[in-house]
């Protein structure tokens, strides 16, 4: 009964954990909402105190979280990813995790108190790295496909005779996200009267993808040796998608190794579900047994360690 009320509380700290964190995100993003509404309709009042309130919030948890290098790295890194979450509801996302995860060992597995908890920490942190990893490489490969188009687009609106801010409106209006909204903030600063230089650096930190800055820096050397712009840019895409093609066909060829490490990853656990559906108690040992935990951890992280070296070595930098 005790054990039944525990992992019972567990379980309901964890849920009340995730449902706060999304309240907060929701009212901060309604928040931002409501003031670029305020903006756009000329309400100077409501977009003064929102503006207030948000910057609060943020002095708040810049004092409460970056406190260091951490909450910074990790700000940029979640920013790099594209996942709309500040370092301390990402934290806070991987601590439920951590305590749910940790209830479940215990209650469920019967694991002692310590390493439940460190299970737990390590099963959450892990995820909210993959997470951001997994993330981080889908946004750069979006990024890759998407420039050779979108310097297409931006070359023939400049050599239609369009100034630089309204060539970005055209990307704009005829590309999608992720590069949309990054197209957006550099025509907003431009129109704002940066120069395209500092807007295209802050566009390459921001993203931190090659292709950005290729672009960024061939827009750089061309507004300081002289030239024809379009040329530039014209060129520049071409090379982007030749780069692409390159991509595309390492990944064609690498394409054994990554099946091979997918397919010696689930088939340890294809013959425990046999072996478990044929005979139970046969596995037991790994749960009930400390000798027989310590085994199936070692074999976790050695195949862990297997398929990360058998993917690297089929990933090519170009």
């Amino acid at each position: 009964m005790l054990m039944t009320l525990l992992l019972f509380l567990g379980v309901l700290l964890t849920l009340t954990s995730f449902g706060l964190l999304a309240i907060v995100s929701l009212d901060r993003k309604r928040q931002a909402r409501i003031v670029r509404i305020s903006r756009a309709l000329g309400n100077p009042a409501v977009a003064s105190v929102s503006g207030k309130q948000g910057a609060t919030r943020g002095a708040q948890t810049r004092r409460t979280v970056r406190i260091g290098v951490f909450g910074t790295v990790l700000d940029r890194a979640l920013q790099k990813a594209g996942i709309a979450l500040r370092s301390s509801d990402f934290l806070g996302l991987i601590i439920a995790g951590c305590i749910g995860l940790a209830a479940a060992a215990h209650f469920v597995l019967l694991m002692p108190v310590l390493p439940s908890v460190v299970t737990g920490l390590v099963v959450s942190g892990l995820t909210g790295w993959l997470v951001l990893r997994i993330s981080t490489a889908s946004r750069a490969s979006a990024f890759a496909a998407q420039m050779p188009a979108a310097l297409d687009t931006f070359g023939r609106a400049l050599r239609a005779g369009r100034p630089v801010s309204e060539a970005l409106d055209v990307v704009v209006h005829n590309t999608e996200a992720p590069l949309k909204p990054e197209m957006e903030k550099c025509r907003d600063m431009l129109a704002l009267g940066h120069s395209l230089n500092e807007t295209l650096r802050r566009l390459a930190d921001r993203v931190d993808v090659p292709e950005v800055r290729f672009f960024s820096v061939a827009t750089h050397l061309q507004s300081e040796t002289g030239g024809n712009l379009v040329e530039t840019i014209e060129h520049l895409a071409e090379q982007l998608r030749e780069r692409l093609k390159l991509k595309k066909k390492i990944r064609a060829l690498s394409a054994e190794s990554r099946a091979s490490a997918m397919i010696l990853g689930a088939l340890p656990f294809a013959i425990a579900a046999v072996l478990y559906a044929i005979n139970a108690d046969y596995l037991l040992p790994l749960v009930h047994d400390a000798r027989g935990r310590a085994m199936a951890a070692l074999g976790l992280v050695s195949l862990i360690a297997g398929m990360l070296v058998l993917f690297r070595m089929g990933k090519l930098d170009v």
